[in-house]
């Protein structure tokens, strides 16, 4: 409950980004932010795994930010001390190429992580020659997956189809470990049919 004693009906959520200088710099506070709730996410590219506040695992940054411990801005004090300590995490790399020709794939697709209980842990594009590199993960197993809007059959690491829904967990899980980057997981992905006509 804010300082003015009037009860909040629901949280608010709002987007604070904060630059970091370097790994080092852990202390950062909100000023000059209006009175509410906030929710602090961190997010890197160095190998280190994402968190929410206060020491939530969130790694790919695909987690709910009010799952967090909201953070109450009141007045126009400072609010200080909300830290975060990072703990380096593992990657999974790999390409995403069309089976037909060995050319990269880019445009449409992605990669999407799932932990060993079937919960989306990220999601990531590949660049321009169709490689692809996961964001740090805590060392553990996974399952991976392709996803596209181009046309292409999606499948499940290693080597199977994966048509509208299916159980990632059936597919070849992968081994993440502190540090290291687990590579050589590719897709090689065929183009598929469609189906048209009209409902009366």
């Amino acid at each position: 409950v804010p300082p003015d004693n009037h009860p909040v009906i629901a949280p608010i959520y709002q987007t604070v980004k904060f630059e970091f200088d370097s790994v080092e710099e852990t202390v950062r506070s909100l000023r000059g932010e209006r009175p509410g709730f906030y929710y602090l996410r961190t997010s890197n590219t160095q190998g280190f795994v994402d968190k929410l506040f206060d020491n939530l695992s969130c790694p790919g940054a695909v987690c709910p930010p009010t799952t967090g411990t909201a953070v109450v801005v009141a007045g126009t004090g400072t609010v200080g001390t909300r830290n975060f300590a990072l703990a380096q995490g593992g990657r999974i790399s790999g390409t995403i190429t069309n089976a037909a020709t060995g050319a990269p794939l880019q445009s449409g697709f992605s990669v999407q992580v799932y932990t060993e209980a079937g919960v989306l842990a990220g999601q990531v594009s590949p660049d321009g020659s169709g490689n692809y590199l996961t964001l740090a993960l805590p060392a553990g197993r996974y399952y991976i997956r392709s996803t596209n809007s181009a046309g292409f059959i999606d499948e499940l690491y290693d080597n199977l189809p994966c048509v509208g829904l299916c159980s990632v967990t059936a597919g070849t899980s992968v081994d993440v470990t502190v540090g290291v980057t687990t590579t050589s997981r590719n897709f090689a992905l065929s183009q598929g049919g469609h189906i048209a006509g009209t409902v009366r």
